[in-house]
């Protein structure tokens, strides 16, 4: 395997800092080139340099590279004690009279699904039932995540030889062949979503989870990522709630100013009550939450959207304004004919010619990207490519700038019914009869 060009190895790891907060150190020059190398092969490109253009302005592509990059190193109650301190903690929390209907976990890189399942079956051998609490796992890799979606796993995925981890295994878990199937009642406690812990948006319509496990994914991020990334748990994180980094991180979270939690757990944190953590994490990095019945301003989206400068003041957020739904109403699309252009793009989709509609569609965004009209079309045309994952980020942006908008409600809301997400799907399904009684 020869050597890439210096330069397109620069231009590549600049696009891993810029995109996923990916220290490309962290990884190694030859896993870098290893990637390049097998994508190459797999769509018959010979030349980097072409390739690097493919990866600049083709976002399959890029998501194709990341499967290559992304390491899916987990299994089964991986290192017992996060399990452990999370079984405590949920206990504790009951006891001291949890102030909403459910205990709510985020496992975040969650790989195949080995980390969210393995906290559910510890929470339900302590007791809980399925109803009281819900767990989200988010991961960069789509293939991991339709791992974990699907629930069956091989022998490599049980290499915790403890009594705990055993017992577990053989009460869930059944056989068949060369695959262990985890049992339906596990599954529906937990809900899976593609996501990238450092983008702006990430996870924008959750509300508080009380406890975040974030293990052994810091180290492999920049200085700037990791502060985006403990800005996001500081929004995430219900007040008392407990947030576990990988035993190689804990420092990460003496510096970012958190309190320790528990002697007997040193990777758990609480967020402090003074506002350390928030300066050291520089809060302006996240927005705050915006109002979700307004449509959004293109200023709003624009700051949510792009990536913040690190060295942001704090007193630079996303302002608030005056008369939201009116500065907002009818935005972009609303002038200059270009409604007709929209109209034509979606008439081209509907007989098929999605290449040409595709490329209308391209062309009103770059003149006025803040439509949701426009988002929800462009996600229904890679819907027909085959993209879901592409399609389903393009109803995502469309529900952020007009967060009652009924045919990217549908779209998701079947989504998450096709891939048995009961949990999710019924969230949709609340959503879109509250737009639908709104006359959106």
């Amino acid at each position: 395997m020869a050597d890439i060009d210096s330069d397109h190895m620069t231009k590549i790891a600049d696009m891993l800092r810029q995109r996923i907060g990916l220290n490309s150190e962290s990884v190694g020059r030859q896993t870098l080139q290893q990637a390049v190398f097998l994508r190459m092969s797999a769509i018959n490109l010979h030349d980097t340099s072409r390739y690097l253009t493919r990866l600049q302005s083709d976002p399959v592509e890029w998501l194709e590279f990341i499967e290559e990059i992304v390491v899916p190193e987990s299994w089964f109650f991986r290192e017992i004690s996060p399990f452990e301190c999370a079984r405590l903690f949920a206990q504790q929390a009951i006891k001291q009279g949890n102030p909403r209907e459910k205990l709510r976990f985020l496992s975040v890189p969650c790989c195949r699904g080995e980390e969210p399942y393995s906290l559910s079956m510890t929470l339900m051998d302590a007791g809980f039932l399925p109803h009281q609490f819900e767990i989200i796992g988010c991961d960069l890799s789509e293939r991991s995540l339709s791992i974990a979606r699907r629930g069956c796993y091989r022998e490599i995925s049980f290499r915790e030889k403890g009594l705990f981890s055993k017992r577990l295994t053989a009460k869930y878990f059944r056989q068949h062949d060369k695959e262990w199937e985890l049992g339906f009642d596990v599954r529906s406690t937990v809900t899976f979503r593609q996501a990238n812990l450092t983008a702006t948006d990430f996870l924008w319509e959750e509300t508080y989870f009380d406890m975040i496990i974030c293990r052994n994914l810091m180290i492999y991020m920049t200085e700037d990522a990791r502060r985006i990334a403990l800005g996001h748990f500081n929004r995430l994180l219900a007040p008392a709630g407990l947030l576990y980094f990988g035993h190689s991180e804990c420092r990460l979270g003496t510096q970012a100013g958190l309190t320790a939690w528990n002697k007997c757990f040193p990777a758990a944190f609480t967020l402090p009550t003074q506002s350390t953590f928030i300066e050291t994490t520089s809060k302006a990095s996240v927005p705050p939450r915006l109002n979700y019945d307004d449509p959004r301003t293109a200023l709003e989206i624009e700051q949510v959207w792009s990536r913040p400068k690190a060295e942001t003041p704090a007193s630079v957020v996303i302002p608030v304004m005056a008369n939201v739904a009116a500065a907002a109403s009818n935005l972009a699309l609303q002038v200059d004919g270009q409604v007709e252009e929209l109209t034509q793009a979606r008439d081209l989709a509907n007989r098929g010619q999605l290449h040409e509609a595709e490329t209308l569609c391209q062309k009103l965004q770059h003149r006025c990207a803040y439509d949701a009209d426009l988002l929800c079309l462009r996600g229904v045309i890679q819907q027909a490519y085959g993209n879901l994952h592409l399609a389903e980020s393009y109803y995502q942006k469309s529900l952020f700038v007009a967060p009652n908008h009924v045919e990217s409600l549908t779209h998701l809301l079947l989504f998450h019914q096709l891939r048995g997400e009961p949990v999710q799907a019924m969230n949709y399904q609340r959503r879109l009869e509250l737009a639908k009684s709104r006359g959106s």
